[in-house]
């Protein structure tokens, strides 16, 4: 399924996952979900590309108006595609699926109820 396209303004990379990932912050126009968001956090930025103002994400494509409000982190990289992949297959499974995958240990919290 293709992704779909959304613009974004008064935007700027945010670290999540503890530096490991990164999303796309700012006010969102036209999103194929949310319609107007005032202050839109994407899914994992997958990809960034200042010269054409596009940001891509695991589920949107985004046109970013005007700079970044924020400089662009030095240690920003986008997420490699091969995580990508898994991640994507990863939230398609059921919360019991990924409990019996090698190395995923569920959360001893309360968030991780059925």
């Amino acid at each position: 399924m293709p992704k779909k396209n959304a613009t974004v303004e008064s935007w700027y990379i945010a670290e999540t996952l503890n530096g490991t990932a990164w999303v796309l912050r700012g006010n969102c126009t036209s999103h194929p979900v949310m319609g107007t968001a005032h202050h839109l956090r994407s899914s994992l930025i997958v990809s960034l590309d200042m010269e054409n103002n596009i940001c891509e994400t695991m589920n949107t494509i985004y046109t970013l108006v005007g700079p970044s409000i924020n400089p662009i982190p030095t240690n920003f990289k986008p997420m490699p595609a091969k995580a990508e992949a898994i991640l994507k297959i990863a939230s398609e499974l059921p919360r019991s699926k990924l409990r019996s995958i090698k190395g995923i240990r569920p959360r001893t919290d309360s968030s991780n109820q059925e």
